[in-house]
C-alpha cells in the first residue's frame, strides 16, 4: 500500500517532534513524503498536474502540521 505523507510546517528544520516524524517516515519503504513549504515556497506555488499525479498514484495520504495549529493548514 502506497502511502503519501504531506508535511505543512512553517520550520520543519527547527521542530524536534515534527522533524523526527518526517524523517523516519522519509526512511520507510512504500512511503514518499513531502515538505510542502520546501516544494511550494512560502507561497505555495505548486504544479497542480504533478500535485494530481501524485495523489491519484497513491493508496493513502497523511496530512502532518503542528498540533499547536489545532487545525489543518490554511491553504
Amino acid at each position: 500500500m502506497k502511502t503519501l505523507v504531506l508535511t505543512a510546517h512553517p520550520d520543519l528544520s527547527s521542530s524536534s517532534s515534527n522533524l523526527r516524524w518526517y524523517e523516519a517516515l522519509s526512511n520507510t519503504a512504500e512511503v514518499t513524503t513531502r515538505d510542502l513549504m520546501a516544494v511550494g515556497g512560502s507561497e505555495m506555488r505548486f504544479d497542480p498536474a504533478g500535485e494530481q499525479a501524485l495523489l491519484i498514484d497513491t493508496d493513502r495520504i497523511i496530512m502532518q502540521f503542528p498540533f499547536y495549529w489545532y487545525s489543518s493548514p490554511p491553504w
